[in-house]
């Protein structure tokens, strides 16, 4: 299956995060240009999806979309989201800081084409509190990076993959590590995590995993002493360069 278009606009939406998550679908028509995160490029792309939390959107529609109106709103009680996948029969599946009731954890909001919710998958025994930063689907599993936070402070970096019914099929964790900011997945099934650790100084990690969730390999990059260093992002080639 084609990888599709994801987002990932977690530092707006963090700005106003006590407010109930609301996902827009916008007719074709008026798609509006975003970016469009596929294996082999970065180029912007019209997409059909959008997510904001409420404010955020009232505040972007008026900028950038004039008053345009939305085929569906889906609300949800999660504080926000981090992250968005779209399959090609325009199923949607959202990560973030996903809430069940007053408890938060790692969790997916799937929802069909007409903005109606057909699972809801969420985790709650990984840490005091979870989040998921950042979700894609590849070959009919959805993997989502984020990591587990302690009331210590300390964190785990969390990888976690369901497959499209919304059954965990592994979760992966690197107590070495803090927090995985991006994912990607190769035609090989080999998944890839990036984002940042304290084994030294805040260094940037990349890890492979297999399509079973055991570590390959773990890479860390530790720039200029005293340098803040982490990965946002991360694309693959079709040899599996990084």
């Amino acid at each position: 299956m084609k990888q599709l278009a994801k987002l990932s606009i977690r530092n707006i939406l963090k700005i106003i995060f006590s407010l109930p998550t609301t996902f827009c679908l916008f007719r074709p028509s008026d798609a509006f240009r975003l970016r469009d995160l596929n294996e082999n490029s970065r180029k912007a792309e019209n997409s059909r999806l959008f997510k904001a939390e409420l404010p955020t959107v009232l505040l972007l529609l008026a900028s950038v979309l004039s008053a345009q109106t939305p085929e569906w709103v889906y609300q949800h009680e999660s504080p926000y989201p981090n992250a968005i996948a779209v399959d090609s029969a325009g199923n949607t599946y959202t990560t973030g800081c996903i809430a069940r009731g007053d408890t938060n954890g790692m969790g997916i909001i799937a929802l069909n084409p007409a903005g109606t919710l057909k699972w809801f998958y969420f985790n709650d025994t990984l840490a005091d509190w979870a989040y998921g930063n950042d979700i894609t689907m590849k070959l009919n599993r959805i993997y989502v990076a984020g990591y587990g936070q302690f009331l210590d402070g300390n964190k785990d970096l969390i990888v976690l993959c369901v497959d499209t019914l919304g059954n965990a099929e592994w979760i992966y964790r690197d107590t070495a590590a803090f927090e995985a900011n991006a994912v990607a997945v190769s035609q090989s099934h080999h998944v890839y995590a990036a984002g940042f650790t304290r084994i030294s100084s805040l260094d940037i990690i990349v890890l492979k995993l297999d399509s079973l969730g055991n570590l390959k390999w773990r890479y860390i990059y530790d720039g200029p002493a005293g340098s803040y260093d982490e990965a946002l992002d991360i694309a693959i080639d079709r040899n599996e360069n990084i």
